[in-house]
């Protein structure tokens, strides 16, 4: 029965650290998963590359309200001196060239 103990211990998995380098070259978005170098990021949520390592960015400011759904697509539109900055967000798109309620 000791030795039973002793087998089921000794198999048991132990997680170790592992440095992992700081995304230095940025969101990466062009190459495949497996071509990108160590230093390129997959996903970038709320951190900025920086010559040492990464930053957390530093909160929020509200600009536009009233969308229905998290906004998924920003965009300009220019016709001439006409320009727009719109958001897609849920099944609309809306005009947010002012801060405060959408359009």
């Amino acid at each position: 029965m000791l030795s039973v103990a002793r087998r089921a211990v000794s198999s048991r998995r132990i997680a170790l650290p592992k440095t992992i380098a700081a995304p230095l070259l940025g969101w990466n978005t062009r190459d495949p998963f497996e071509a990108m170098e160590p230093t390129d990021a997959v996903l970038l949520d709320n951190w900025y590359p920086d010559f040492g390592g990464v930053s957390v960015r530093n909160g929020f400011r509200a600009y536009a309200t009233g969308l229905l759904g998290p906004v998924e697509t920003l965009a300009t539109f220019e016709s001439g001196r006409f320009n727009q900055f719109l958001a897609a967000a849920g099944q609309s798109i809306y005009d947010i060239s002012s801060p405060g309620a959408a359009a």
